[in-house]
């Protein structure tokens, strides 16, 4: 299950919230959901048949999750259960981070590229 992630500080750009809220919400509808980390919640039973999280990717673990999810249920977008990040981080340069961002997705969903972990032993 996944709904809308919204701002907690009052910003100029909460357009982008809107915006991708509303492409998860469509891409759950046609079976190809996109969910952030933050504003998603599993069955324990369904997270642990997945192996929940891969923790070896750097990025795109909530992407990958969402499709590995949908394979063995149905996914649904709720607007009632809303959840709130911070958008501290982005301040700076939003327009910079928003293209980050939707870069990282197309990268992923398209082209299968995903940033790994390095682990140092």
């Amino acid at each position: 299950m996944t709904g809308p992630l919204l701002p907690l500080e009052r910003i100029r750009g909460s357009y982008l919230y809107k915006l991708t809220n509303t492409l998860q919400k469509i891409l759950v509808r046609i079976n190809y959901p996109l969910f952030w980390g933050a504003s998603c919640a599993f069955r324990t039973d369904a997270f642990w048949k997945i192996k929940g999280f891969d923790e070896k990717l750097l990025t795109s673990e909530d992407h990958d999750i969402s499709l590995r999810i949908r394979r063995i249920g149905k996914v649904v977008f709720d607007d009632s259960i809303r959840a709130y990040t911070s958008h501290r981080k982005f301040l700076e340069n939003e327009s910079k981070a928003f293209f980050l961002y939707i870069k990282d997705i197309l990268e992923y969903f398209f082209l299968r590229k995903i940033r790994t972990r390095v682990h140092q032993t």
